[in-house]
């Protein structure tokens, strides 16, 4: 819409002016004032378009083409042409122009202004076309010179076509008002089922046993993972619910059912509990996860039918392990409870956090890789060619030969032949062998001495001790600093002087926590003085003794043989 800037003497004078000039009644032209004065006015004036005012209206009927006028203020002649201006704008042909100034006259009547002609006057074309059961499309065809479809006669088709859920009315509103052709627009969707889920369980550890690949692919046969172990209250199994679907319906409004969801139950079995929400399977002992038909125990034993090899990987189990062969060079088993081989021990590595017993013995390389760990006591036939460390007592029928042994109790090796030959065995509370050292000189060291576990961990506490030292003696200088500052200064920073005095108290606590513990520890060696070393029948030449700070060669055979330390002089005693 163009706006001008007009000067003139009044503003009737220049309304008078912009209305002839563009033959428009005065009441289409507006205005707004920019100046005024008593002499001169300034206006910005703009015409109201009328082409966008509707003055009639027309239907096209199959009796004939029908005009109405709309009541209008609107000089008549003026009135007259805008009318005639519609009826050629919409096309229509052969028009009686005396009925259109009839017409013009009687406005509000409907007036036949000229004949139908189905071949030249051709209405809009509604397309409807259904996709599936829960969707539908509507498309409008222009009309040519004929009528836009009216909102009542689309909803009579769609009636038609039995569609009576999700019918898009506003949308078919819009098509028609803002004349949207030639496009395919959604006409009624219906509402999707809802598919449930079924109840469903997630497992809390891995049950595929996948090879170990590393990054240049190569397999580690030694570690299968088939043992899966499990603690006493962790979760084995989790229940995630079932969730119920929600049904559909579709655009002829029939309901689209849905499958029912199923429920499934925990595999509760053996040494296991379903906690409070039911929705957890938790193992009630520390163990090993058995899956069986329909369920999961947990066993406190873990059986190998045959040796520990390529076929059963490393053993890593909470619990005890049975293995009713023999642990073959290269492999470990490691165990939060026992561990019983029936049959031999090469090189390998067996760690038990309790006892550990092998039926038929140790034998492993002269410079090997394996080890034993043994968190109470030792039980085997013979030892040979192995590192040893057991923090309880070690009882042994034939030898141990060549092998570094330590207790921090006792070892006996007297229940069959009993001899000690080669190697180091070291014990804290005493040693008693029927026979030490070989026929021919074979250097074997026996020795009463703290427990290597007990001295690393005097060391450790000596090491804390110092740094609490360290640390008590720089807050002891802060405080002392502190207390030198000005009683003013001292209350200004009391929160910080309380910070201070709790971090001492605390610090002070834990050094005399920790000085407790390491007295508790020197008291667990403190009697060395009343272990012995015992030699049954035979010491052979070659055999070195240490009692705590003596040592002593035996350079010749003796029989029934007991080193000790006096306890008046703390001399070594032979007897």
């Amino acid at each position: 819409m163009k706006k001008y800037v007009v000067k003139g003497k009044n503003i009737d004078e220049i309304l008078e002016k912009i209305s002839s000039h563009f033959n428009v009644s005065k009441d289409k032209v507006n205005y707004e004032i920019l100046k005024e004065s008593e002499k001169e006015v300034e206006l910005k004036v703009w015409v109201v378009q009328t082409e966008d005012i509707k003055h009639s209206e027309i239907l096209i009927k199959p009796d004939g083409i029908f005009l109405k006028v709309l009541k209008s203020d609107e000089d008549v002649k003026l009135l007259e042409k805008y009318v005639i201006l519609e009826v050629q704008k919409k096309e229509i042909k052969d028009y009686d122009l005396k009925k259109i100034k009839y017409a013009t006259l009687n406005q509000g009547q409907f007036v036949k202004i000229a004949e139908d002609d189905k071949e030249y006057y051709i209405d809009a074309e509604v397309h409807i076309e259904i996709l599936n059961p829960l969707e539908a499309t509507i498309e409008i065809l222009p009309p040519k010179r004929g009528n836009m479809p009216e909102l009542s006669h689309i909803l009579e088709l769609i009636k038609q076509k039995e569609i009576v859920f999700g019918v898009r009315k506003n949308a078919i509103k819009t098509m028609l008002e803002n004349k949207i052709f030639e496009k395919r627009v959604v006409l009624a969707k219906g509402r999707a089922p809802v598919e449930g889920k079924n109840a469903r369980l997630i497992y809390h550890y891995d049950r595929e046993n996948k090879l170990k690949v590393d990054k240049n692919n190569n397999v580690d046969f030694k570690n299968l993972n088939w043992i899966k172990n499990v603690k006493k209250d962790d979760i084995i199994v989790e229940k995630l619910s079932m969730v119920p679907g929600k049904e559909g319906i579709n655009i002829f409004g029939k309901p689209i059912p849905v499958k029912a969801v199923k429920d499934i139950k925990l595999p509760k079995g053996k040494n296991t509990y379903i906690s409070k929400d039911g929705m957890k399977l938790c193992a009630s002992i520390d163990g090993q996860i058995i899956e069986e038909t329909n369920k999961i125990s947990v066993m406190p034993i873990l059986t190998i039918n045959g040796n520990v090899d390529y076929s059963t990987g490393n053993i890593e189990f909470i619990g005890t392990v049975l293995i009713q062969g023999n642990v073959l060079t290269g492999f470990s088993v490691k165990a939060s409870e026992d561990i019983i081989v029936e049959g031999l021990v090469e090189d390998a590595v067996l760690e038990a956090e309790r006892d550990i017993i092998v039926q038929k013995g140790i034998i492993a390389n002269e410079e090997g890789e394996g080890y034993i760990k043994v968190g109470r006591n030792l039980r085997s036939r013979y030892i040979q060619n192995m590192k040893v460390k057991c923090f309880g007592k070690i009882i042994v029928d034939d030898y141990i030969l060549l092998s570094d042994v330590e207790a921090k109790e006792e070892i006996e090796v007297i229940s069959g032949k009993g001899r000690i030959i080669g190697g180091k065995v070291k014990s804290q509370k005493g040693i008693t062998s029927n026979i030490a050292g070989g026929k021919f000189e074979t250097h074997t060291y026996l020795e009463i001495g703290v427990f290597s576990e007990v001295y690393n961990r005097e060391k450790e506490f000596d090491k804390k001790l110092l740094e609490l030292e360290a640390k008590k003696d720089r807050l002891e200088f802060r405080k002392k600093e502190f207390m030198q500052k000005s009683p003013v200064v001292r209350a200004a920073l009391r929160t910080k002087e309380k910070e201070l005095r709790t971090q001492l108290k605390e610090l002070k606590k834990e050094y005399n926590e920790l000085l407790k513990n390491k007295e508790n520890l020197i008291q667990e060696y403190s009697d060395l003085g009343n272990a012995k070393i015992q030699i049954l029948q035979t010491l052979n030449p070659g055999v070195l003794v240490k009692l705590g700070k003596h040592i002593y060669l035996n350079k010749e055979k003796k029989l029934h043989t007991v080193f000790s330390i006096d306890r008046e002089t703390g001399e070594l005693v032979i007897e």
